[in-house]
């Protein structure tokens, strides 16, 4: 079956990049937003940029030798933008934004949106950049909340339904990569959960509709070299998993999705 490349396969390589030195005075407003997001999430404290980089304060909320970095493609553009400080602790967020895709606790760093932190997995890494453990666990994956806990699934049935997602719609409920913000509702970091309104389900439920139900079966091969541990592409487990999604979404309710 090869009506398209598999949607998630279209990954543009991204690379870090050092920003200039940090300084208050300098910092555009988006970057000083970030800062005093990222101090907030780190301690609480609701403090300026100027006291998070002033190192004449008391050391109340000072960021201990912080850093900022930009995750650009081949145009130059950055994609993703990082705050990192005190040797373990940042945030990173979508580019020229205030909103987070997730925070780094002791060096390990977790997210709500799995296409996201798989490109920042991905992303290469310069000299001088801080130790940070960007990997996925297998076990983590999508539980779309109060209807369906997909798991560890989501990484072969994303290689199932891809000839039939071309546009990547249905994807994108399987990595919990949204648009949309859950007002209000954040992951275990602060991050928001992704939140899927109706009129994009229904747009999840008609392509989901062109998913034959022996998929699984014509995926077979594609699964074999894709997903290395024979467990997780078990077709009775991935089928089951399909036709419960296919349940959720034929019901075009609003759905809010996060990751565990």
């Amino acid at each position: 079956m090869s009506r398209g490349r598999d949607t998630f396969a279209r990954v543009t390589t991204l690379a870090f990049e050092p920003t200039p030195p940090l300084h208050a005075t300098t910092l555009s407003a988006v970057a000083r937003q970030q800062l005093e997001t990222y101090g907030e999430r780190l301690d609480g404290e609701r403090l300026s940029a100027d006291a998070r980089l002033d190192p004449n304060n008391d050391g109340a909320g000072l960021l201990f030798s912080p850093t900022r970095w930009k995750a650009v493609g081949p145009d130059g553009r950055a994609v993703f933008e990082l705050v990192h400080s005190d040797t373990d602790s940042g945030a990173v967020f979508h580019a020229d934004t205030t909103r987070l895709v997730g925070l780094i606790i002791q060096g390990g760093f977790t997210a709500t949106d799995l296409a996201a932190w798989e490109r920042l997995a991905a992303t290469a890494r310069p000299p001088g950049f801080p130790s940070i453990d960007f990997s996925i666990d297998p076990e983590t994956g999508p539980n779309i909340a109060g209807k369906l806990a997909i798991g560890g699934a989501w990484r072969a049935l994303r290689v199932v339904v891809a000839p039939w997602d071309p546009e990547g719609i249905l994807t994108r409920l399987l990595t919990a990569t949204s648009d949309e913000d859950a007002a209000g509702q954040t992951g275990l970091t602060g991050a928001p959960l992704a939140s899927f309104s109706a009129s994009v389900v229904d747009r999840i439920a008609a392509v989901l509709a062109t998913v034959p139900r022996d998929a699984v079966d014509q995926r077979r091969m594609a699964l074999a070299t894709a997903i290395s541990d024979e467990d997780d592409r078990t077709p009775s487990w991935l089928e089951e998993k399909l036709e419960r999604l296919r349940e959720v979404v034929q019901a075009r309710a609003p759905l809010i999705v996060r990751v565990v």
